[in-house]
């Protein structure tokens, strides 16, 4: 039983370790996504005005000055994601706790026009390290979700511990969208549904249309 028990043990580590992998490789593509989609094309626009400019700058200086302040203006927005890039590697790990870590996430995802909130409960004594990380991933990825599809006025992440379990919602004001689609997969909820489940937790969304969308995750704390 022994012999069978750290065979057991081995392959359930291994499997850990996949998992982790897999998580450094899929933030990788993600910030090499963000990094093309957004900055990429930032600098674009800043390199086509500079030459626009140069050619327009004698025969039609109006035009020009134009093309110049569009360069300008695109180059500090460019400044301006290359910081939030910069903070949110600094700034979101969960080594300083995870109430810290969602406030940031929030200040550094969410735009000024949005309401954002994080509710906090319990005390984070409870939550081993490993479910810390994992919790933080699945709302993270919930928080995004969020700000990518819903069209929300309001998001809000509440977190409660007990020294039983940890249950997390993030929750939005948004347009919602029928859970039945097939589309939902598509959003990262199936890697958020293997976290909680990997720590044989649970994982739910519900939303109905024009009313918002609520994801709930609950994790045993042994």
């Amino acid at each position: 039983m022994d012999r069978v028990a750290r065979m057991v043990m081995a392959s359930y580590v291994d499997y850990l370790l996949t998992k982790v992998k897999e998580t450094q490789a899929e933030e990788r593509r993600r910030f090499s996504r963000e990094l093309h989609d957004r900055l990429a094309h930032q600098m674009t626009v800043v390199t086509q005005s500079l030459d626009l400019y140069k050619s327009l700058a004698e025969r039609d200086p109006r035009r020009a000055e134009e093309r110049l302040d569009l360069a300008q203006e695109t180059a500090h927005t460019a400044l301006e994601l290359m910081r939030a890039f910069s903070h949110e590697l600094r700034e979101t790990e969960t080594s300083n706790g995870l109430r810290i870590a969602l406030e940031n996430l929030m200040r550094i995802s969410i735009s000024s026009d949005v309401e954002a909130e994080v509710l906090f409960e319990g005390e984070e004594e409870h939550l081993p390290d490993y479910v810390r990380d994992q919790l933080y991933m699945i709302l993270r990825e919930g928080v995004r979700n969020a700000v990518a599809h819903s069209g929300a006025d309001s998001v809000t992440v509440e977190v409660k511990i007990s020294p039983k379990e940890v249950v997390a919602l993030v929750w939005d004001r948004g347009l919602g969208f029928e859970t039945s689609e097939a589309v939902t997969e598509g959003m990262g909820l199936k890697s958020m549904r293997e976290r909680a489940e990997l720590l044989d937790g649970s994982f739910e969304i519900t939303s109905e249309s024009d009313r918002g969308a609520v994801v709930r995750v609950r994790l045993p704390l042994v």
